[in-house]
């Protein structure tokens, strides 16, 4: 995969299917179509996973959309979150380097075969680039009103209990204005979020449990999952 080589070349060296497994957890919000999905599961029980999974079909649903990633920091999202969310993507055959870039764009050479997505910045430096020209900006929480400004068409959150939700309804759900509503306002992905986390350990923290009640009232539109590493000790052994 790290051989020098012109973009296409490397992608067939890249062709290669496997079985990834899913626990019952995992199995079930892959199918969950509503647009808010919280995940309260333990560490270890495979959001990681999930996060892959959902992007890899963002690429495929929505070539050339835009999204945002938020965590509590710059630091968490670059040294924490970033390699995990890279683990995930690899289960599902993408690979970093190959199939994105994180903070740069990808080499000139290869830009004449890559997408654009509609909606591109100028900075790179808190950006994910993908082949199909999707695009993810990377939001720190602890900068202030950082994400304001942007237009996305999906929103994907980490850390949730180490966020702050009024934060989020101000600075983040707003952008999800569309970038092309025409063209993927049809797609189950298009103006979703994701929200993923531990238990909260404070009430400052278990801002997010509002959204379990709005599960009870409307599941079509929110669905509230909980779950714990239990659910995945056989992948976790292998």
């Amino acid at each position: 995969m790290r051989n020098k080589g012109d973009y296409q070349s490397l992608m067939r060296q890249a062709s290669k299917f496997k079985v990834v497994k899913l626990n019952d957890a995992q199995a079930y919000a892959a199918q969950v179509t509503a647009k808010t999905l919280v995940l309260e599961w333990g560490r270890r029980t495979g959001k990681t996973t999930i996060r892959g999974y959902r992007w890899r079909e963002v690429n495929r649903q929505m070539p050339r959309s835009s999204g945002v990633f938020v965590g509590p920091s710059y630091k968490d999202i670059l040294s924490r979150i970033i390699p995990s969310i890279i683990s995930g993507l690899e289960m599902f055959g993408l690979y970093n380097e190959l199939h994105y870039f994180i903070g740069k764009r990808p080499p000139r050479s290869w830009r004449q075969t890559w997408g654009t997505a509609y909606m591109p910045p100028e900075d790179h430096s808190h950006y994910i680039t993908f082949w199909t020209g999707v695009g993810i900006h990377l939001v720190s929480q602890d900068v202030k009103g950082d994400g304001r400004g942007l237009t996305t068409d999906f929103v994907d959150v980490d850390e949730m209990s180490k966020l702050n939700g009024e934060k989020l309804a101000s600075d983040v759900f707003p952008t999800m204005s569309g970038t092309a509503k025409k063209k993927f306002k049809h797609q189950p992905l298009f103006g979703s979020r994701l929200l993923t986390g531990t238990v909260a350990l404070d009430q400052e923290g278990a801002w997010y449990q509002k959204i379990e009640e709005k599960a009870d009232i409307d599941p079509k539109r929110f669905r509230f999952l909980k779950a714990t590493c239990l659910l995945n000790s056989e992948n976790l052994m292998d």
